[in-house]
C-alpha cells in the first residue's frame, strides 16, 4: 500500500499550488483528481490582477487575454475606468491547472487523473487511510497519508467526513457562455460587469475577453433564497443580444455551477491532519466572485503549515487558519458586507446612482475597491445612508 506525506484531493489552483510547494520542499505528495483531463472541469471566468503571475511564479503562456479597463454597466448608465498599463489578465483556466500539475510532477510529486475520492479514515496513530476509485476501471485502492488536503471546492468532500461544517452558507449559481465573435464585435482589454435588474436581479453579469476573438459572457445569481423570475440562461443571452448586440452568436461552450460561501467565515480550516483550501474554505471574493488568487494563497499557507508540522517546528496546523484570517479576514468581512448590500438590498435606482457617483473615482482607487477591498473607513454605511434617500 502506497504512503505519502500529503494527499491532495482535487486538482484546482488551490490544491495544486499546495502540492507544488510540498513537492518543491522534497516531501512526497499525491494529487487525486476525478476528471481525466483539465478540459473537463474548465469552469472559471479566471479574471485576476496583474500581480498574480509574479506572486505565484506563473508563465505568460497561461494568459488568455490581458485587460487595462473595467466597465460597470447598470440598467440605465455605465462608466469605464481606463489605465495606460496592464491591470490584469483573463487566464486560460485549463492551461493554468495543467501548468501547476506539471510543476508538481517536475518536483517529484504524482498527479492521478480520473480517480474519485470516496472515503477517509483517521487512525489513532494520526495517519489517514484514503480510499479512491479509478473511474475507468471501477477498481478501488487505499493510500496512507500523514496529511490530507481537501481541495474539492463547494463539495468539501473530505472535511465533511471528519468534521461538522457550518450552517451559514450562502449560495451563488452561475452560468457562462464562451462565444466566438467577429473582430468588429470583440471587446479586447476590457472587463465588463453588468449590475441592475435589467441584466439580472440580485447578482451580476460579465463579459471577459479570452483572446482569439472569443468572449466569456456569464451571469451569477448570488446570496438569495428566492428563485429567479426567468431561467439563468436567459440573462446570459440578454447580455449577448441587448448589450453586445450580437444576434446569432457562435457558442463554443456552456458551463456553470454553484459556489457556497460561509458569511461568518466559519469554515473548518483544519481538523487534526486534514486541511481545507480554496473554495472549500470560501476563499472567494463574494462581491465579484474572484477566487484564483485567494485559493492559491490558501494553498501556500496550507503548505507552509504542513511543512512546519512535518519538521516539528509547530505542534499542530493551527497556524494555517491564523495566517488565513490575518491575511484575508478583514478584507472578506468588508467584501461580504458590500455583497450583502448589493445583492440583497439594492434596486435599479441604487445601481444607477452608484455607477454615477463611482464615475468620479480614479482608476487605481476603483481597482483597490474591486480587487483589494479597500472600501475606506465607513464608506459602506455612508453609501447606504445616501441610498436610503433614493426612491
Amino acid at each position: 500500500m502506497d504512503c505519502y506525506d500529503v494527499v491532495v484531493v482535487g486538482a484546482g489552483p488551490a490544491g495544486l499550488e499546495c502540492a507544488r510547494q510540498i513537492a518543491k520542499a522534497g516531501r512526497s505528495v499525491l494529487v487525486v483528481e476525478r476528471f481525466k483531463d483539465f478540459l473537463k472541469d474548465n469552469f472559471s471566468s479566471a479574471g485576476t490582477t496583474v500581480e498574480t503571475l509574479a506572486q505565484f511564479d506563473l508563465p505568460k503562456e497561461i494568459v488568455g487575454s490581458s485587460w487595462n479597463a473595467v466597465t460597470c454597466v447598470s440598467s440605465h448608465g455605465s462608466h469605464t475606468w481606463h489605465s495606460e498599463k496592464e491591470l490584469g489578465y483573463v487566464l486560460d483556466f485549463a492551461k493554468l491547472r495543467s501548468f501547476l500539475s506539471g510543476e508538481v510532477q517536475k518536483f517529484g510529486g504524482t498527479v492521478l487523473m480520473g480517480h474519485l475520492f470516496s472515503k477517509i479514515e483517521q487512525e489513532a496513530s494520526g495517519e489517514n487511510l484514503v480510499e479512491i476509485k479509478n473511474l475507468a476501471s471501477g477498481e478501488t485502492c487505499h493510500i496512507w497519508a500523514k496529511f490530507v488536503v481537501d481541495g474539492t471546492g463547494l463539495l468539501r468532500s473530505v472535511m465533511r467526513q471528519v468534521a461538522k461544517l457550518p450552517d451559514d452558507y450562502e449560495e451563488g449559481v452561475g452560468l457562462e457562455y464562451v462565444i466566438a465573435v467577429p473582430e468588429s464585435d470583440y471587446r479586447p482589454e476590457e472587463l465588463i460587469f453588468l449590475v441592475g435588474f435589467r441584466w439580472i436581479p440580485h447578482g451580476y453579469s460579465w463579459v471577459f475577453p479570452m483572446g482569439s476573438n472569443q468572449l466569456k459572457v456569464g451571469s451569477m445569481y448570488w446570496m438569495q433564497k428566492e428563485k429567479l423570475p426567468r431561467p439563468l440562461h436567459q440573462y446570459v443571452e440578454t447580455v449577448i443580444s441587448d448589450y453586445l448586440e450580437i444576434k446569432n452568436p457562435k457558442i463554443l461552450e456552456k458551463h456553470g455551477g454553484r459556489i457556497t460561501y460561509s458569511v461568518g467565515q466559519n469554515d473548518v480550516y483544519v481538523h487534526d491532519s486534514v486541511v481545507s483550501v480554496g473554495d472549500a474554505i470560501s476563499a472567494i471574493n463574494p462581491l465579484g466572485g474572484e477566487g484564483i488568487r485567494h485559493g492559491m494563497q490558501s494553498g501556500r499557507f496550507a503548505a507552509e503549515a504542513i511543512l512546519k508540522r512535518t519538521a516539528e517546528e509547530v505542534q499542530d496546523l493551527g497556524p494555517y487558519e491564523r495566517a488565513m484570517k490575518e491575511y484575508f479576514g478583514l478584507k472578506w468581512k468588508r467584501s461580504s458586507s458590500a455583497a450583502l448590500l448589493c445583492y440583497r438590498k439594492l434596486k435599479d435606482p441604487h445601481f444607477d446612482y452608484g455607477v454615477k457617483i463611482a464615475s468620479v473615482i480614479p482608476t487605481q482607487q476603483m481597482m483597490d475597491v474591486l480587487f483589494y477591498y479597500n472600501f475606506g473607513k465607513g464608506i459602506l454605511s455612508s453609501i447606504l445612508k445616501r441610498f436610503k434617500s433614493i426612491e
